[in-house]
């Protein structure tokens, strides 16, 4: 992951031009906080699910450290991204794009014959999504397990795979989910991804206090 990142960054960074970074704050600081709201919601208050696996790893006491250094790692790796983008390909063309990641690989251009690096982008989705698959996955059975008390969580598992695949389907368009992940995705998750851990946390230090 971390040289299919650094490939990237390398094969892109002759189109940066500096330039297309200014004006800083040109639209005022309401639209970089909406931004950091987007970016708050997705992905690190998602990060709650990793929360559940806690208990299962072979070293508790460095399974904290571990988790920030990983948020710190994946938080420099997306902003990194997101000036890459704007550095090579430019704020308006960035905002019309989809993904602009992918938009990055098609960018790529070595010696003027190996072109359309999307592999490299491809590499970085199939990877990333099929880990937190398994992850979200794997903590909805088992919070599922617990709070139906029950031994084993294994006879849920296909019975959830279908429900989700079935819930998979009800977002008919692109468009209908890019306005729920705008609108709607960052109060949905507040409460579940950075209200509730919070409230446990600080019952469970008045209570060991």
């Amino acid at each position: 992951m971390i040289l299919l990142f650094l490939t990237l960054v390398f094969l892109t960074s002759f189109d940066i031009e500096f330039a297309r970074i200014q004006p800083v704050l040109g639209k005022g600081v309401k639209p970089v906080l909406r931004a950091v709201m987007d970016f708050v919601g997705f992905p690190f208050l998602e990060l709650v699910y990793l929360l559940m696996i806690f208990p299962f790893v072979n070293r508790t006491d460095k399974a904290g450290k571990a988790f920030l250094t990983g948020t710190a790692v994946g938080g420099g790796i997306l902003i990194v991204i997101i000036l890459l983008s704007i550095l090579v390909l430019g704020v308006s063309y960035t905002e019309l794009q989809q993904y602009p990641l992918y938009a990055l690989g098609q960018k790529i251009t070595i010696a003027g014959y190996i072109e359309r690096m999307e592999l490299i982008v491809a590499g970085f989705w199939i990877i990333t999504i099929f880990f937190k698959g398994v992850i979200c996955n794997y903590t909805m059975t088992l919070g599922l397990a617990q709070v139906l008390d029950l031994r084993d969580y294994r006879p849920i598992t296909i019975p959830l795979g279908i429900c989700a695949l079935l819930f998979s389907l009800m977002i008919p368009n692109i468009v209908s989910f890019m306005k729920f992940t705008n609108e709607i995705w960052f109060f949905h998750i507040l409460p579940f991804g950075g209200l509730f851990p919070l409230l446990l946390f600080g019952l469970a230090a008045i209570k060991n206090s």
